[in-house]
């Protein structure tokens, strides 16, 4: 994926069972590293070319037929010259490549990848990923860094569904 808003990632390979990847450099911190040193939420001007520069990794990726499937703070980087970056496409590439469809009978094969905060109940429930659920993850950030907590109290998708929650 080329795009100024994703992390450049130059190799993906094997070495036996372990599965790697080598990635640009980048100097800054994440988004989760931002909203814990601030302790509480941010102000529009700070949030708004988070937002725009995440949407457009994600509009782009979707446009590619690839679904990250992991979209939460701590996977967007924010530059020490103002970029915005988002990371790990790890999850994404795995499902590109057929690893995770060798798993499909028994799910989606992400058991285990997944940030259960930030996954949508169909991801939870095995579904295969889809543009929806980074669409649902990326809301939940939004909501995140604007109010400063995340909107179901940082309970899973599904406990928050079974609870009747409404964002807090």
């Amino acid at each position: 994926l080329a795009h100024p808003n994703i992390i450049t990632v130059f190799d993906f390979d094997r070495d036996g069972r372990v599965a790697y990847m080598t990635m640009e450099l980048l100097d800054g911190s994440s988004l989760s590293g931002l909203m814990h040193r601030k302790g509480s939420s941010l102000d529009w001007k700070d949030a708004e070319p988070i937002i725009r520069g995440v949407g457009a990794a994600l509009a782009y990726a979707h446009e590619q037929g690839i679904v990250h499937a992991d979209i939460k703070p701590g996977n967007i980087f924010l530059t020490t010259d103002g970029r915005v970056k988002l990371l790990d496409f790890g999850i994404a590439q795995a499902i590109r490549e057929g690893v995770a469809a060798a798993g499909a009978a028994a799910g989606n094969g992400l058991e285990g990848a997944l940030t259960p905060g930030f996954a949508s109940v169909e991801m939870l429930e095995g579904m295969p990923a889809a543009p929806k659920d980074d669409i649902y993850a990326f809301a939940c950030v939004i909501y995140e860094m604007l109010a400063g907590h995340h909107p179901f109290d940082g309970k899973t998708a599904s406990e928050a569904e079974a609870n009747g929650d409404k964002p807090a």
